[in-house]
């Protein structure tokens, strides 16, 4: 397993001062979109591409992951036939981005756009993650669809063990499930719930109810127990809201490295 830090932990304005500070072992920088091409991302990848290459040479960052990939869209996925045209689109720019900065994987999260109306929006996800979670596996990057527990106001896929029989029932290669220790925590779910689900996941978070900063946990050791028997290896990443002041994120990464050690 490899380690990393989104930056949606901390602030532009800190981004020098957090970087230059993260312990040696945080390889990769998860991203969020915005954060690094502040209007349009998905429209302007060669300004994504010089920011990432910046980066990359300015911190040795990799870039394994990318959420907040409907930042600042307001359509609904179980909304009219107009709006999910338009988010199938978006989302499609979503993974055309991902896949030429060689971003492996994409969090689909954004609880407030999936709320369903009706039990038979069921089956218009299906058709919506069959459709997207194809074309990123023909881009060569995975959907990572997190479960968002209903503290955060949606009902769509709410626990872990929803988002992995959505997964397998949508049954295309380029959907996997984002798998979110805060979810977990807020649900009260045990570890063992991903145990013979490795496959399946995508990308990681190391990360807290309501994006509070990670604090010490047996979930997290029993979850990163089971990850590690069963051959995870890809990413996990620190997760975290900007609250947090910048000066203590770097022992919270701390944190997460002597989980995987």
């Amino acid at each position: 397993m490899r380690a990393a830090v989104s930056n949606i932990a901390w602030q532009a304005e800190s981004d020098d001062f957090v970087l230059k500070s993260l312990p040696l072992g945080i390889e990769g920088l998860e991203i969020a979109p915005t954060r690094i091409v502040p209007e349009s991302p998905y429209e302007n990848i060669p300004q994504a591409d010089a920011a990432l290459s910046s980066l990359r040479d300015a911190y040795g960052f990799c870039f394994p992951s990318m959420q907040s990939i409907w930042y600042g869209i307001s359509q609904k996925l179980f909304g009219s036939p107009e709006e999910r045209g338009f988010l199938l689109s978006y989302t499609k720019k979503a993974v055309d981005f991902a896949s030429a900065l060689s971003i492996g994987s994409l969090v689909f999260g954004s609880p407030k756009n999936r709320v369903m109306n009706d039990p038979s929006d069921m089956d218009t996800a299906l058709e919506f993650f069959r459709a997207i979670g194809d074309y990123a596996f023909e881009k060569g990057v995975f959907i990572g669809l997190e479960a968002n527990p209903e503290i955060y106001g949606t009902n769509f896929i709410t626990t872990t063990s929803d988002a992995f029989a959505f997964v397998k029932k949508v049954g295309s290669k380029g959907l996997k499930v984002n798998l979110d220790m805060g979810t977990m925590k807020a649900n009260g779910e045990s570890a063992d719930i991903i145990s013979g689900n490795i496959p399946y996941i995508s990308h990681v978070h190391l990360s807290e109810p309501y994006l509070k900063a990670p604090v010490p946990s047996p979930l997290h050791r029993e979850v990163i127990g089971i990850l590690k028997d069963e051959g995870y290896g890809r990413f996990v990443s620190l997760e975290m809201n900007s609250r947090t002041p910048p000066q203590e994120i770097p022992a919270i990464a701390s944190y997460l490295l002597e989980l995987l050690a």
